[in-house]
């Protein structure tokens, strides 16, 4: 059972309407982890955010390249020099289309 941290859920919210209020695009960006159908409930608040707020999500959680990779994780969850820099190539690629559209 997961617990939502309330406080956590409560200045996601209030970034979401700061930004609004000051005409800012907000994006929220899932990173690839090592075994994505372990961390995957954990991204619930983020998503109700979004199909509450219209904000647009780009899950990588599940990225080809790096998902399961060893030599791109410093642990299950976090992406080591060589990894961070891969995905920061391919997530920027994807920002770059999304505002292209």
């Amino acid at each position: 059972n997961l617990q939502l941290d309330s406080l956590k859920y409560a200045y996601m919210e209030r970034l979401v309407n700061e930004t609004k209020e000051n005409d800012i695009e907000l994006l929220f960006i899932i990173s690839p982890a090592f075994n994505p159908n372990e961390n995957m409930i954990s991204y619930k608040p983020v998503f109700d955010l979004s199909k509450q707020y219209g904000i647009p999500v780009i899950n990588d959680m599940e990225c080809n390249t790096i998902t399961g990779n060893n030599e791109m994780f410093q642990d299950q969850t976090h992406l080591n020099n060589t990894g961070a820099i891969e995905y920061s190539k391919f997530v920027a690629h994807q920002i770059t289309q999304l505002v292209n559209e």
